[in-house]
């Protein structure tokens, strides 16, 4: 029983501490993607099982998204093919993860990368073009 307990007291203590982050997420104004991607990274080393099993997903997209449009607002693709790839694949390493595909892996709007790209970055090249 005590075994039990504990092992709930510890759960307990990483769900408020995954908390605690998210809640500075909203606190950082303004929020830059290097703070968010640090809080990110956190939250995978230190709270791995907590962070997949809460759906990182809504996290991104509610965080990560906006900082991401911002960042390549007023930016040309086409001038610069190699805007943003670094920051792109940096992110791709943090909401990409093999080990906990979404609904067996068959819906891609429920894969955070994936969906940065389509919303994010492929709204922004579609914009260049039609200009």
């Amino acid at each position: 029983m005590s075994e039990v307990l504990d092992h709930e007291g510890r759960v307990i203590s990483n769900l408020s501490k995954v908390l605690e982050l998210v809640e500075e997420c909203e606190r950082s104004h303004p929020l830059t993607l290097d703070e968010c991607a640090r809080i990110f990274e956190t939250l995978q080393d230190k709270y791995y099982k907590e962070y997949w099993m809460s759906d990182g997903v809504d996290l991104a997209v509610v965080i990560v998204y906006p900082l991401m449009k911002e960042y390549f607002e007023g930016r040309d693709p086409l001038k610069d093919c190699t805007c943003g790839t670094e920051l792109i694949s940096k992110w791709k390493s943090l909401l990409e993860n093999d080990q906990f595909p979404s609904h067996g892996g068959q819906d891609l709007s429920a894969d955070a990368f994936h969906r940065l790209r389509w919303e994010v970055w492929m709204s922004f090249v579609r914009n260049i073009v039609t200009q």
